[in-house]
């Protein structure tokens, strides 16, 4: 049962960078399906094993956080909207609970950063493939199907230094040459996407990965080396001038303080703040706000500022307290763990600057694999594992 958990686990991770593109009308996406076959399988195993892991202290501030985003329905400007998302964020809490009962160490942990990648590759292909069949949204953006191009580049993003972490720990050629085509093809598919945020958020991974560069030796410095020229050239040769002409515009909505309306959103909802400061406007019930003000119902673009709104200043601080923990989990790690989990959150921080991300299950997945790391580091895991169980992991982690 144990290996039929990671298993499950593993393939609903693997879903999660490309999960809009594949929907089940009586479900919603693929991922959500998976999600709750992996969490009955995790159900079934804790009752055969009579085994259940004492929750961390992150475990129970995320759950504090679900269930003061549901009970946010009782007060909410948009009671029906706000049910629907909280009840999002509940199965995030379930999914947080979910890989941290079942991950045990850091080789399984490691197999989920794969799984991660190899899913965002998936939806780095099916990128290229609209790109290659002229497939474009409205303004002439590429990305997966059912994605909104912030979303799926800042998703690709996050990758990146996993990808770059991957390729020291294995040993395999033919994995670490995979991980290296990743490493060339994810900036050009975030260059198609035309996000701003995305490429941003890219930049900051790269910076942020290239500080392990030091802790290698030469040859495989000079192969990343190599590797960021191979794309250089990629983004140079494939990426259309609409593309860039989008991204260009970076400086020019930072010196024009518009930020492509984001204040005037922004300013929206930090007006409504000032009105119900302490419990927020409801879950979900920016969107309402928008309307009203600006015509239009846009979401707030900026994952703080969603959090304050719409969950006032007890959701905020419920929500930076998680924060606060997972930056104390990444500064306890050491060497390449903590290299990798700092440039990761540090690429997380920068897209969410202009994304709402609060309900995306990459958000919860990456704290949740930062508390598990932090736990192995520190020998936290207080459940025993069988024979069989060791084996099962031994097995996955390969």
């Amino acid at each position: 049962m144990h290996r039929l958990a990671l298993l499950m686990l593993w393939v609903f991770v693997f879903t999660i960078p490309w999960q809009n593109s594949l929907s089940l009308e009586a479900v919603g996406t693929i991922s959500q399906l998976l999600g709750i076959v992996a969490f009955l399988v995790a159900i079934l195993r804790c009752v055969s094993s009579g085994h259940l892991r004492r929750p961390s202290g992150t475990l129970l501030l995320v759950g504090t956080f679900g269930m003061y985003a549901l009970f946010s329905a009782g007060w909410s400007l948009d009671s029906n909207t706000t049910l629907v998302k909280a009840l999002t964020i509940v199965e995030l809490v379930a999914m947080f609970w979910l890989i941290t009962e079942v991950v045990s160490d850091d080789r399984q942990i490691c197999g989920l950063l794969c799984a991660y990648v190899a899913g965002s590759t998936i939806s780095v292909m099916a990128t290229f493939a609209r790109f290659a069949t002229g497939t474009a949204n409205q303004d002439l953006r590429y990305t997966a199907a059912g994605f909104n191009p912030n979303d799926a580049a800042l998703t690709l993003a996050l990758a990146i230094p996993m990808a770059c972490f991957l390729m020291v720990r294995k040993r395999s050629l033919w994995t670490k040459l995979l991980l290296l085509a990743y490493v060339i093809a994810a900036p050009v598919a975030i260059a198609l996407s035309g996000s701003r945020t995305g490429v941003l958020a890219c930049c900051a991974a790269f910076s942020m990965s290239t500080l392990g560069l030091r802790r290698i030796r030469w040859s495989r410095r000079l192969t990343l080396i190599a590797a960021l020229g191979v794309c250089a050239w990629c983004l140079v040769a494939f990426v259309p001038e609409t593309s860039w002409a989008r991204i260009s515009t970076i400086s020019a909505q930072v010196d024009s303080g518009d930020l492509n309306q984001r204040t005037a959103i922004w300013a929206a909802g930090l007006k409504e703040f000032a009105a119900h400061p302490v419990l927020g406007v409801g879950e979900g019930a920016y969107l309402q706000i928008s309307d009203r003000q600006l015509g239009e119902g846009f979401v707030a673009h900026n994952t703080f500022v969603s959090v304050l709104v719409e969950l006032g200043m007890v959701g905020f601080l419920l929500f930076a307290a998680i924060l606060q923990k997972t930056a104390r989990d990444v500064a306890g790690l050491e060497g390449s763990d903590r290299l990798m989990w700092a440039a990761v959150a540090a690429t997380w921080f920068v897209g969410v600057l202009a994304a709402t991300w609060e309900t995306q299950k990459a958000t919860w997945l990456l704290i949740a694999l930062i508390s598990l790391a932090a736990r192995a580091n520190a020998h936290e895991f207080d459940l025993q594992l069988t024979e069989e169980e060791m084996t099962a992991d031994y097995e996955f982690s390969n």
